[in-house]
């Protein structure tokens, strides 16, 4: 069985794991893509933060407690699953659905941003666009280039193939034969240069629950905003896999 994973809950397991990731990241952080890497996230975070603050701001804020939230309600009634917003990581996805999500009545906060509030930064205004044509799908890890801080991830869907920065994963994660491992996530490219935005709901090949959602759902009928939270939902309940996320050093 892939090392990768097993024994996911050890503790020893996760400081070997982190031990890799801080000596790959040593390794790679004066490569010049890196460097590019982490002025992308950084521009990135910065909006998201902004975001984040302006939510709770009266334009949008009263956008989403308006009529349009009963939309959102019925699709977390359909699914059966809500979002404990005091969690963290239930914050985080509740955060990427308002921020880039459309719905038939309900803009993302990205378009709001872009209708109303365009920055006199020029970097930040790309991003936004970089964020609106960013693709959410369930991807197969394909491979990793451990040398360069790579990951290949391939659409399950379209079968197109994206080389995305992540040193964290493409640090961690083991290749198996045996095994397959994939991750629904968000990519957004700046400069001809893939990140993903963190979601990492993940699941691998042996999990029947995962396999049975992957024949029987109509995946790619549903909005991304259903699809997000049915994934999520699901991978609340595997503990058979760990993802180890790529922000400990962007700010360097």
């Amino acid at each position: 069985m892939n090392d990768n994973f097993k024994d996911i809950n050890n503790d020893d397991y996760h400081k070997s794991i982190d031990l890799l990731v801080d000596i790959n990241n040593i390794r790679l952080k004066n490569k010049s893509h890196i460097k590019k890497y982490r002025k992308i996230r950084n521009i990135h975070n910065a909006i998201m933060a902004d975001m984040q603050d302006n939510i709770y701001e009266d334009e949008i804020f009263n956008y989403y407690s308006s009529e349009n939230i009963k939309e959102i309600r019925n699709i977390i009634e359909k699914i059966g699953f809500g979002l404990d917003l005091d969690n963290l990581d239930d914050f985080r996805i509740f955060l990427d659905l308002i921020i880039y999500d459309n719905l038939p009545s309900i803009k993302s906060v990205v378009d709001i941003y872009l209708e109303n509030k365009k920055y006199k930064n020029a970097e930040k205004n790309k991003m936004l666009e970089a964020m609106k044509n960013s693709v959410v799908s369930l991807f197969l890890i394909k491979d990793v280039d451990r040398d360069n801080g790579y990951v290949i991830y391939e659409d399950v869907f379209t079968k197109k193939q994206y080389q995305v920065v992540d040193v964290a994963l493409s640090s961690s994660y083991i290749s198996s034969n045996e095994i397959k491992l994939y991750i629904y996530n968000r990519l957004i490219t700046y400069d001809d240069t893939s990140i993903a935005t963190g979601l990492n709901c993940a699941f691998t090949s042996k999990s029947k629950q995962f396999n049975n959602f992957l024949k029987k759902n109509k995946f790619k009928e549903n909005s991304s905003f259903e699809n997000t939270l049915m994934l999520y939902k699901m991978s609340k309940n595997d503990a058979s896999v760990f993802i180890n996320v790529n922000d400990k050093y962007v700010n360097e």
